[in-house]
């Protein structure tokens, strides 16, 4: 792209391309090698084939690189940074709705939103919504299929790194000028890459607390007794009682041939997508299925859970060469696929005996659904939300508005932390943040 400018010095020498196809792959290998499977070139063609609403981008340098995203106002997924801000899961609104909310929502809207706001809490987040849009704008999305990052060529010194970082930063947001954006946001940010943390709030984007990632950390297991005794006694009592109380009900778990059973796992996907109000649609489903398979081969895994000889739940799982990463489940409606057992044998039980005997040290459960991954063991990494504007409005609501938000995640997660951590024995290894895939 041509040398331009956003509040900083000119990035001549990072370009942006609309397809990976258009992009020489040595050069690209050059700076992704080792890096996440979600940054190889299958991936960026599987990004760019399957996301309604989103139109994939990539922008490399010599020293750095990342991928973006420009999705359109009728783009379905809550990756949109102004639909993520303005729900109540990820604004950690209880059901049946809080009423303590009301006043933080109304608080942090005061002074942007125009009218008299209205009293509901539905009708406060459509206003923040509102408000979102019309002073921050649609925002351009640095991010891939877990999170969001600038990939830097390894061997680099400490100085090297830090001039790499900041000057990919200022060209995506001279990039997005370019397109006639006002912002860019950066979604789930990796609370552990310091480096990325200190760059971004140097170049002015207003963050909070959004979520966070959920890992099993084998490092030190041999066995699933090894994995088993990482709990204090009433732990893995109740993970026996779980594994007893699944066999005793007739239901098996094994790995199932992912082609031939793609099909019905699509349609348990999209059973438990309705259960819990995600807008999608069988053929979506399915079509995500067959791309992730083309992409990525026999890396891509697949384990069901069966009675007698019907399927009544699976997970779909990516593994990498140090990691298995858990990336769909779904579970019928009948009263058997809804025994705690299920659930935990097909996203922990099966995974981490599957990981280590393929030698692998962590399984990744993904986000949210807090509660059943911690119970097995899991780990809590914060994941934040980055957001930048040229818009000085845009920069006002965000400081409130976030401020707010990352509040209520902090007393989230918190709360959540005190009631797992004593859940393992102290002995357990810390764990050191996430490996990469294909590393």
């Amino acid at each position: 792209m041509p040398a331009s400018r956003s509040g900083g010095a000119a990035v001549p020498d990072v370009e942006c391309f609309d397809t990976i196809g258009a992009i020489d792959p040595a050069r690209w290998q050059g700076v992704t090698a080792g890096q996440d499977l979600a940054y190889s070139p299958a991936y960026m063609r599987y990004l760019e084939s399957q996301e309604p609403g989103c139109r994939p981008l990539l922008m490399l340098g010599d020293l750095a690189a990342c991928c973006l995203a420009e999705f359109s106002a009728r783009s379905p997924f809550t990756s949109k940074p102004a639909s993520l801000l303005t729900d109540r899961q990820y604004l950690r609104i209880g059901r049946p709705d809080e009423p303590a909310a009301v006043p933080e929502l109304r608080s942090a809207l005061a002074g942007h939103a125009g009218d008299a706001l209205p009293p509901d809490l539905g009708g406060l987040l459509r206003r923040a919504w509102q408000t979102f849009v019309t002073s921050v704008g649609m925002p351009v999305v640095v991010r891939n299929l877990w999170d969001s990052r600038v990939l830097l060529a390894t061997g680099l010194e400490p100085a090297a790194r830090r001039y790499a970082l900041a000057r990919m930063i200022e060209a995506v947001k001279s990039e997005a000028i370019r397109r006639g954006y006002r912002s860019v946001a950066f979604v789930y940010t990796p609370g552990e890459d310091a480096a990325l943390q200190r760059a971004l709030r140097a170049a002015g984007f207003a963050r909070a607390l959004i979520g966070g990632l959920t890992a099993i950390d084998l490092r030190g297991c041999a066995t699933f007794d090894d994995y088993l005794d990482r709990f204090r006694s009433r732990g893995r009592q109740r993970i026996r009682a779980e594994i007893r109380q699944f066999a005793e009900a007739g239901l098996r778990v094994q790995r199932i041939d992912h082609a031939a059973a793609v099909r019905q796992m699509a349609e348990l996907e999209l059973a438990t997508s309705v259960r819990h109000d995600r807008p999608v649609t069988l053929p979506q489903q399915r079509n995500m299925h067959a791309a992730l398979s083309q992409a990525f081969g026999d890396r891509l895994v697949a384990c069901g859970v069966t009675s007698g000889d019907r399927l009544v739940a699976s997970a779909a799982m990516l593994r990498g060469d140090r990691e298995l990463r858990v990336l769909l489940y779904g579970a019928g409606d009948e009263p058997i696929a809804r025994l705690p057992g299920v659930y935990g044998s097909a996203v922990a039980y099966w995974p981490i005996r599957q990981a280590l005997a393929w030698g692998l040290d962590t399984v990744r459960l993904g986000y949210e659904g807090y509660d059943a991954k911690l119970l097995r063991g899991a780990r809590l990494l914060p994941r934040y939300i980055q957001v930048w504007t040229a818009s000085a409005a845009g920069r006002a609501f965000l400081a409130d508005w976030l401020s707010m938000a990352d509040a209520r995640a902090a007393q989230f997660f918190l709360e959540l932390e005190a009631k797992y951590h004593n859940r393992c024995h102290a002995a357990t290894p810390t764990y050191a943040g996430p490996h990469h895939l294909g590393r």
